[in-house]
């Protein structure tokens, strides 16, 4: 992979750390991502 800048990567590195975290806490990854984006977007 190639990141345009330091930033990018340390970005890219949080969403890992953050998909490792759901995983080790056995939640369903699609589920555990999606309420971190709907959160405040009740319709």
């Amino acid at each position: 992979m190639c990141f345009r800048s330091q930033d990018g990567a340390d970005w890219f590195c949080d969403g890992l750390s953050i998909i490792q975290s759901i995983k080790a806490a056995d939640k369903n990854l699609y589920e555990s991502v999606a309420e971190r984006f709907n959160i405040g977007l009740e319709v």
